[in-house]
């Protein structure tokens, strides 16, 4: 634990500046998981084009996932982290709004996935040594802050594209997001590593940590899956219009922003675990409502209670890595950011080739064989938790938030 680390748990501003970082990533993630299916429209590709955003930012995450922890170490956050700000505010972010075909949009997918994992990597480990054992409330209040402003990327596309402007001018809101960030927190502190000698002679994560991050490798490709192909589903089956469709997309945001804030409290009664669990059964009833359904309104209804299960995943799962890492918190986060790509690649081009042979609504199928992997992984984790040398710290999730 840090010697700054407050003994209350107290937000200066450093902590608003990795809490505003995180919500410039979680705008930008939505914004892009909703607009693969309008580039897919403009750019007359298929679907595997299209879930090969999901591969460009996977390549992206994994690069960071082998490396990442090296490159905090050479520079240390505090560049890292503004480094990280510019080029998935406002490099990714242009990319994206002037590509014309499909190879620009791809290498934005791809800079937004190193530039979005590094900054996620700084946010967690940052946020984690400066607030000690109230780690864990920081970061699932980071989170869902991310995902709050997230809400709002579908409902800014859908309003465009109802008022028949141009849906790119939705990337601008985050070049302005950046360009406030520089201007409020410049000048604030960012907290490196507490034991950066440790971290590079330390190569070595414990194998209780291996069966974590497999959970949330699994975890995080259920949120994904949602993410990038809900909006076709909606327009597909449940007939909505492209407008409606894009706003579908807000209502697993706002579920997974309820779903983060409400998982503190429920840690003070459960087991992290049965947290987990309980929220893939919630994520299966709401998949289940949202598949079944041909109605938009009920359609989204589900993807409301199918954000619910999964909002409290990557929360949990990114504290349960951090205790499980035995004090190497960047090396940590940067194995998560492997898993991470895994899973924004390989779950959402598994349902986009798919659905190149059986349309959309059948690949979605995926889904329910990812939450019983899941549930497994879950299962495996916390038994290897109990065998090893750590145990998950409850207490980091039970703090007041």
């Amino acid at each position: 634990m840090s010697d700054q680390a407050p003994a209350v748990f107290h937000r200066d501003r450093s902590t608003w500046l990795h809490y505003t970082a995180f919500a410039v990533f979680g705008y930008f993630i939505y914004v892009f998981g909703a607009s693969v299916s309008l580039l897919r429209d403009d750019h007359g590709t298929s679907a595997t084009i299209a879930g090969m955003h999901g591969v460009c930012y996977a390549i992206g995450a994994v690069t960071v996932g082998v490396f990442g922890d090296r490159v905090v170490r050479l520079l240390g956050r505090k560049r890292v982290l503004w480094s990280s700000l510019f080029g998935l505010g406002v490099v990714s972010a242009v990319l994206l709004g002037v590509a014309s075909g499909p190879l620009l949009s791809l290498l934005s997918a791809m800079l937004a996935g190193l530039t979005a994992n590094f900054l996620i990597n700084v946010v967690l480990s940052s946020l984690s040594d400066r607030h000690g054992r109230f780690g864990a409330s920081a970061i699932t209040e980071a989170t869902a802050l991310g995902a709050a402003i997230g809400v709002t990327s579908p409902l800014v596309l859908g309003g465009i594209i109802v008022a028949g402007w141009n849906w790119r001018i939705a990337l601008l809101v985050l070049v302005v997001m950046v360009v406030l960030a520089g201007c409020i927190y410049g000048g604030e502190s960012v907290p490196n590593a507490d034991h950066p000698e440790r971290a590079a002679a330390s190569r070595s994560l414990p194998p209780a940590f291996w069966p974590a991050w497999l959970s949330l490798l699994l975890c995080g490709s259920l949120e994904f899956c949602f993410i990038i192909w809900s909006s076709d589903v909606l327009q597909q089956h449940a007939h909505a219009s492209m407008s409606l469709a894009t706003l579908g997309l807000s209502a697993v945001v706002v579920g997974l922003v309820i779903g983060r804030l409400v998982v503190a409290r429920l840690a003070t009664r459960f087991q992290l675990d049965h947290i987990l669990h309980g929220s893939l059964v919630v994520v299966l009833l709401g998949f289940c409502a949202f598949w079944l359904s041909t109605i938009p309104v009920l359609a989204m209804i589900g993807l409301f209670i199918a954000g619910i299960g999964v909002g409290p995943m990557f929360p949990l799962s990114i504290a349960r890595l951090i205790g499980a890492s035995e004090g190497l918190p960047d090396l940590a986060n940067a194995r998560a950011s492997l898993a991470i790509g895994i899973a924004f690649g390989g779950g959402p081009l598994a349902i986009g080739v798919l659905a190149d042979q059986v349309g959309v609504y059948r690949s979605m199928l995926v889904i329910p064989v990812l939450l019983a992997a899941a549930a497994a992984a879950v299962w495996w984790s916390a038994r290897a938790a109990h065998r090893g040398s750590f145990k998950v710290q409850a207490i980091a999730v039970r703090s007041n938030v």
